[in-house]
């Protein structure tokens, strides 16, 4: 794991100033990579590529970047890791070896067999930049899910008249050149407001993008000013043709010993690093079967992390998964971790969580994944696998459930009638109120809209539905296409899993441990997030995935059958939980003072992006104890906090 950048000018440039820019970007990016910085420059073509590395493979200098190829006509920058490097390297015509790097095997590989084939070959998570001194020719590339970042455009650098090709695995690389103005994105905003995110290919910052998911981008002095240059974006692996090909032969039967087999050869490949590992462990289905497989292939003792919430009154105990993960680890005998996060934990991690994202970012889950993060790393590890993947892949969202049926049932229904339906919801007596609010309204957001599912997933993704009231200037408004548009599954329940695999996944889960994982220089690996993984679970129909037991469905049957061999069923007996933490009343409490300070009138007014009149109406509602509008609040503050900085 690393941090790459750099720039492009089109034209020579001195040496030293190349360098001294590299630098500038490299040093925003140490705490991606704190163990070594390299850069390399062409003054003749004003080319710069800057490196901060994360030794996992090969701690030697051999594995230094950046690195250039044995022809010496290509030079790479890498962010990630290619799991089967080793069957890559013996499929190569080559025997120089430097090192035992995955790095110099990938460099190799396109040598010799070019950048497409040599995609198409790797099993991976990475972000890279390739230069071909031959052709003049820069390439960006991303993995197949999206799992490592990596932004890219033009921009203006003072003292130069002529734009400049940008690129970095972070916004604040390219903040830090000096003359780089930092211009809003509306449409990026809009976006964040209403999903909490932004969506890929915007960035927040204007003119710069994000390369998408199973995407390369080819730019040369050809096209280097050309204004259509995003159109040069060229999909290598199409999440939605290799799905599609796999749903038309599903077949249930023979997948699950195959999907226990992949899995274990899977995790042998990714389990391999020249650094100690551990797993992220929070009880559930997804991270205790890693957990459990892992340590079947393990002589020694896994080491296990998860987060504990000690009670203080504000209703942690509903979101407390430490017990269940330490259970799972007692059973399997794991060097079981926990970490409590406290009161004091809160008050030092909120005022630094918008510098961690570098773009705006509000899943409140960051919080817990930052500290159990930190934590790992202060434990001198540099690998944590996870169980990331597996819901989206495998039916795990309330949603796969019951976005389908309430199509079903309320689509036809009359306005009226959907009406009358939302009501009875909304002033139905639950429980827990804090935790049924904003699920209610989700709930009658998706009733209301049923006639389309595609608007369902719209609202169930979004904060809220009247966003525009919170806007500053509503004209301004630009969302994204919805994200189900085109996605074609032989079900809707298998349309709105491919729609998480494709929208969610790597605009909010895979950002969130992304970049809390890398700011305390931590590499975290998704199992679940294997091609090999993904096409067997698309061959498996989602009646088998989202199986039923009378009036109950039982999600991720696949990933439970393979799971209960190995520890009692009686141990997973409870709702799902997700990794979150008690939002709602922690506003009313412990983060309270800072939250009134964020959404004082005049800072508001002052940053104008915000309408001062509906934040406010609605921090007074929730502070009396209305809590349906939780998610859109955070979202709020944490607006708040970037743009503060």
């Amino acid at each position: 794991m690393c941090g790459i950048s750099g720039l492009w000018f089109g034209s020579d440039i001195k040496e030293k100033i190349l360098k001294e820019y590299g630098y500038q970007m490299s040093n925003s990016l140490y705490k991606r990579g704190p163990d070594a910085r390299g850069i390399w420059s062409d003054p003749n073509l004003g080319i710069v590529l800057s490196h901060t590395r994360l030794s996992i493979r090969d701690l030697s200098s051999n594995g230094s970047q950046p690195m250039v190829s044995s022809n010496e006509n290509f030079i790479i920058i890498f962010n990630g890791e290619i799991y089967n490097f080793e069957k890559v390297k013996s499929e190569l015509n080559y025997l120089g070896w430097k090192s035992s790097s995955d790095t110099e095997v990938l460099l190799n590989a396109i040598q010799e067999w070019g950048i497409k084939k040599t995609l198409r070959k790797c099993y991976g998570m990475f972000a890279f930049a390739l230069w071909d001194k031959k052709e003049r020719k820069l390439i960006l590339a991303k993995d197949k899910f999206g799992q490592k970042p990596l932004y890219w455009g033009r921009i203006k650098i003072r003292d130069f008249e002529n734009q400049v090709i940008a690129f970095s695995s972070d916004l604040s690389a390219i903040w830090s050149i000096p003359g780089v103005e930092k211009n809003i994105n509306y449409e990026a905003f809009s976006d964040f407001l209403k999903y909490g995110y932004v969506c890929a290919p915007k960035s927040i910052q204007k003119d710069i993008y994000q390369l998408e998911p199973g995407n390369f981008i080819e730019i040369s002095e050809k096209n280097f000013y050309s204004p259509e240059i995003l159109k040069n974006q060229i999909c290598w692996w199409d999440i939605n043709n290799i799905s599609k090909k796999c749903f038309e032969s599903q077949n249930h039967e023979s997948k699950i010993l195959l999907l226990e087999e992949t899995l274990n050869d899977v995790l042998k490949e990714q389990k391999l690093a020249d650094v100690p590992i551990a797993t992220l462990l929070s009880g559930g289905i997804d991270s205790s079967l890693i957990t459990a497989l892992l340590q079947k292939q393990s002589s020694r003792k896994v080491k296990t992390f998860s987060i504990s919430f000690p009670g203080t009154g504000y209703s942690e105990e509903l979101f407390d998964e430490g017990p269940f993960a330490k259970k799972v680890a007692s059973f399997l005998g794991t060097d079981h971790n926990e970490i409590k996060l406290s009161k004091n934990n809160l008050q030092d991690i909120i005022p630094k969580i918008t510098s961690i994202y570098s773009e705006p970012f509000a899943d409140a889950s960051q919080i817990a994944t930052y500290l159990i993060s930190k934590e790992i790393s202060n434990r001198n590890i540099k690998v944590a696998l996870s169980g990331d993947g597996a819901d989206e892949l495998f039916g795990g969202y309330n949603r796969h459930k019951f976005l389908p049926l309430i199509h079903e049932k309320f689509r036809n229904f009359p306005s009226l009638l959907k009406n009358f339906s939302a009501n009875l919801i909304k002033f139905y007596p639950f429980n827990n109120k804090d935790l049924a609010q904003e699920r209610n309204r989700k709930f009658i957001d998706c009733i209301l809209s049923s006639s389309e599912i595609e608007y369902m997933y719209e609202n169930t993704l979004s904060n809220n539905r009247n966003i525009e009231f919170f806007h500053k200037y509503p004209n301004k408004i630009k969302y994204c296409k919805p994200f189900m548009n085109n996605i074609i599954a032989p079900s809707n329940a298998e349309r709105v899993m491919l729609a998480d695999s494709i929208s969610y996944l790597p605009n909010n889960i895979l950002v969130k441990i992304d970049r809390a994982a890398m700011h305390v220089g931590l590499e975290t690996r998704s199992p679940y997030l294997d091609e090999r993984i993904a096409r067997i679970a698309w061959n498996i129909k989602s009646s088998k995935k989202l199986s039923r037991n009378g009036k109950n469905y039982i999600s991720k049957s696949p990933l439970k059958e393979i799971l209960f061999k190995m520890i009692p069923e009686s141990y997973f007996n409870r709702n799902k939980h997700g990794f979150s933490i008690p939002l709602a009343t922690w506003l009313r409490g412990p983060l309270r003072e800072w939250a009134d300070d964020l959404l004082n009138t005049d800072l508001i007014n002052k940053q104008d992006y915000l309408s001062s009149s509906e934040v406010k109406k609605i921090w007074r509602l929730h502070l009396k104890g209305n809590s349906e509008n939780t998610e859109l609040l955070w979202t709020i503050l944490i607006w708040q906090s970037w743009i503060n900085q």
